[in-house]
């Protein structure tokens, strides 16, 4: 068996999106956008774990400072105009911003010592994110990537749909969800990404196998209530699949907050959340007690950090277009510890 997968963090979970400076396609500067590219917005939604709705917003432009002049290209992608760009405070002074934004949310998380939980949409974002704050000297809270990409293409194989190769507006399509604000807004984007993790993890979507042995751990909890931990293979394996299908459900129980495994894979247990979906068909009460609503940032100097999302002229007409900085490899940026 795999080594057993660790289930979502408990600490604050941050959907984060940034849109940096970007080329053409087709021209010399674009074949070198993954080393030239700089941060131009970053947006970003702080929420509970497996909570329903963000608990406040942020949002602030980047002034760029090695290339500050604007493309046209980046000009019509990213809605951002050279205005405001120039406007927009330099990159140490917005993450300072946001990581002051997030740490009163974070302490008062039930876990606020937990890495956060960042959620994108693939690891380009993660990437730049941390190459830009290396360069600028800034240091970064440790995190765990919470990919909604990744988490939609096997949510997409459980189900045996092809899922890979979805642009994030794609796969909003492919979920019926409607996206808040424009395409390549980073606010935006970061809540759309949440969105569609949000789907992937809902135990009212379980496959049948998964369902079966949600239900099946419950019975034995209920029967063995100070049992550590459920004896599987012996007891459920053979009633519930072969082994391969077995273990594919235990992993997609854990992928969705509902199961813990043991170290080698051979026993599991219901999570609070678990327990309380499989009581209740209903999340358990293990999330963060905050008070939601948008969160705003007094900045001095520059464009102050803000939460507004920039709705469309003509709703629906906004290309998705080609990401910024797409060559940027997705593991550069999975993992960032404070210097």
């Amino acid at each position: 068996m795999n080594p057993p997968p660790a289930p979502p963090p408990l600490g604050l979970w941050l959907a984060l999106d940034v849109e940096a400076t970007c080329w053409e396609p087709g021209t010399p500067e674009r074949a070198q956008q993954s080393r030239r590219a700089e941060l131009l917005e970053v947006g970003a939604a702080a929420l509970a774990p497996f909570g329903p709705a963000p608990l406040a917003l942020f949002s602030t432009d980047v002034r760029p400072t090695r290339e500050p002049a604007l493309t046209p290209f980046c000009v019509r992608l990213t809605g951002i105009t050279q205005e405001r760009a120039d406007a927009a405070p330099p990159l140490p002074e917005a993450l300072g911003a946001l990581w002051g934004w997030c740490a009163p949310l974070r302490a008062r998380c039930p876990r606020p010592d937990d890495p956060l939980a960042l959620i994108t949409w693939g690891g380009t974002d993660g990437a730049l994110l941390t190459r830009e704050a290396r360069a600028h000297g800034v240091a970064l809270p440790p995190w765990r990537p919470l990919d909604a990409q990744r988490a939609f293409e096997r949510w997409r194989r459980r189900r045996g749909e092809g899922g890979a190769g979805f642009s994030l507006a794609r796969a909003l399509d492919a979920l019926g969800e409607a996206r808040e604000g424009r395409a390549h807004e980073a606010l935006s984007d970061a809540l759309a990404a949440w969105r569609v993790l949000a789907r992937c993890l809902d135990p009212a979507a379980l496959t049948p196998g998964a369902a079966d042995l949600l239900a099946a751990l419950a019975a034995r909890a209920a029967a063995a209530p100070e049992a550590p931990c459920t004896a599987w293979r012996r007891d459920l394996q053979g009633a519930l699949g072969a082994k391969e299908e077995f273990e594919r459900h235990a992993r997609e129980l854990v992928e969705v907050g509902l199961v813990e495994l043991d170290s080698r894979g051979r026993g599991a247990r219901l999570t609070a959340r678990g327990r309380g979906w499989a009581a209740g068909g209903c999340p358990s009460g293990e999330h963060p007690q905050l008070v939601r609503g948008e969160a705003g940032v007094a900045h001095e100097g520059g464009a102050a950090p803000h939460a507004a999302l920039h709705l469309p002229q003509h709703p629906g007409g906004d290309a998705e277009g080609d990401a910024p900085a797409a060559h940027l490899a997705a593991r550069e940026g999975e993992a960032a510890r404070a210097e």
